[in-house]
This record gives C-alpha cells, sequence and structure tokens, in this order.
C-alpha cells in the first residue's frame, strides 16, 4: 500500500493522501469520502467560502485583505471547532473500530498529535494499534512522536539537536543557534492554525528579541516552493529551516 502527501491538490490545514497499488484503495476512498461528506454538509459551507477567500487574500500579499479575512475566521470558531470536532470522532473511532487495518492510520493521520490530542487520548490510542497498522509508514510516525513526548521529549528534556538547509541554502544546526531562548515552530504553507499565529510570533519576536529571545521555523511536509512563497507571503523575520526529508522526520 503505497501513500503519497499531494499539497497541490490540498486545502490549508487539510493534508490530502493518494493511494495506489492496493486492494487496500477502495477501502481508502471509501472511508475518506465519508470525511469529506462530513466536512462538505450544508451547515459548514460558510466554513469552505472562507477557506477560498482566504487562499485568495495570501495570494493578493495584501497585508489588510489578509487581515480581515483571519477577523472573519475567528467569528465562526464555534462552527469550526464543531466541524473539526465531528471529523475527528469519524478518524478516532475508525481507528478503534479497525486496530489492524493498515488503512486505519492514515485515516486517523496527523489527529495523532500533541496539538490536536491530549497527551492522555495518546496514551489510549497508540496501543490499540494491531497486525498490519503497525507496519505503516505512518504508525512509525506515531512511534516516533508518541516516544518524543513520552519518552525523549519530557518537560525538563533537552531538545535533540539537528541540521537542516535555511533560506540560503546554508546547513544550521539547532546548538549553533545564538539565543538565550529557542522556540522551534513546526509549520506548512498549507496550515492555516500554523499561519494564523505568525501575526501573534511576529509580536513576540518584536518585543523579546532584543532580549535574546529567537524563533527557528521548521518547513514540513511541504515543497520548497510553497515554502518559500509562504515565508515571503507572510513575511516572517525570523530564521526558517525546510524539513526536506521524505519521512519529515523533525515536524
Amino acid at each position: 500500500m503505497a501513500l503519497n502527501f499531494d499539497t497541490a491538490e490540498s486545502n490549508r490545514g487539510e493534508l490530502k493522501a493518494k493511494v495506489t497499488g492496493s486492494a487496500l484503495e477502495e477501502i481508502y476512498d471509501v472511508q475518506q469520502a465519508k470525511i469529506d461528506s462530513i466536512m462538505n454538509q450544508e451547515q459548514f459551507a460558510v466554513l469552505k467560502t472562507i477557506r477560498s477567500k482566504m487562499e485568495a487574500a495570501y495570494k493578493s500579499k495584501d497585508d489588510a485583505k489578509i487581515k480581515a479575512i483571519q477577523e472573519l475566521s475567528s467569528q465562526f470558531k464555534d462552527l469550526q471547532n464543531q466541524q473539526q470536532n465531528e471529523r475527528r470522532f469519524f478518524m478516532i473511532q475508525y481507528a478503534k473500530d479497525h486496530p489492524e487495518s493498515a488503512v486505519a492510520p492514515w485515516i486517523l493521520g496527523f489527529q495523532f498529535s500533541e496539538g490536536r490530542m491530549s497527551k492522555e487520548e495518546m496514551k489510549t490510542i497508540y496501543p490499540i494499534f494491531k497486525g498490519d497498522a503497525k507496519h505503516t509508514a505512518m504508525f512509525k510516525y506515531y512511534e516516533k512522536t508518541y516516544n518524543d513526548i513520552f519518552k525523549n521529549l519530557g518537560v525538563g528534556s533537552t531538545a535533540p539537536n539537528f541540521t537542516l538547509i535555511d533560506v540560503n541554502g546554508k546547513e544550521v544546526s539547532l546548538k549553533d543557534v545564538q539565543a538565550k531562548y529557542k522556540l522551534v515552530d513546526f509549520w506548512a504553507s498549507w496550515c492555516v492554525p500554523c499561519r494564523a499565529s505568525f501575526p501573534h510570533l511576529k509580536e513576540l519576536y518584536k518585543t523579546y528579541g532584543k532580549d535574546g529571545f529567537e524563533i527557528v521555523g521548521i518547513g514540513t511536509a511541504d515543497s520548497e516552493e510553497k515554502w518559500r512563497k509562504a515565508i515571503e507571503e507572510d513575511k516572517t523575520p525570523w530564521m526558517h529551516l525546510n524539513d526536506t526529508g521524505a519521512d519529515h522526520q523533525w515536524g
């Protein structure tokens, strides 16, 4: 079973996977169609319109338009949460009902992350996978995520060093970033919440940058072209590194 992420055809914040070369393809497609039907319910139509306007605003590079659509989007937070909760419930329930299926980790996708699940939820979900599910690339990502949170990167632990490429094509290691405080921010051009947080990060950077505070942005699960374009559009002044590895091991 092979899955490839297609950021070109994905909406911001919703990474689609193309499944090929397997009898499981039909199963995946059926379940993905169910997820799409949740997202496309009539009650959520306004959110689709907002996403389209947000895409147009970012493409225009007009700060006023971007700010306006972000403010409009914030007015529909409750509806956005309802939509995401319904989608999330379906994904988690499918994994619980089909713990041995190689399709299950791909349906759950990146819901298994510290930003989208509580640690208690992660502790509950992680051990349910069995058999073929544990041999998928997505489960390997879960395994690394779980170990990083509960074993390698607990509170008080030292962040592991890594070396990635910056916007000038130069290798940069985290340990060599000269700063008293370092905020490592993982993001992608298609991630709405990631980019919506940038105005706040800009304020932090402006306020504390002179006191030894540095932000290190890590672009992940993205093409270099889209990564560079987003940096230019958002005018983020801090250091940016790109995780170009096939497994995106740092994000």
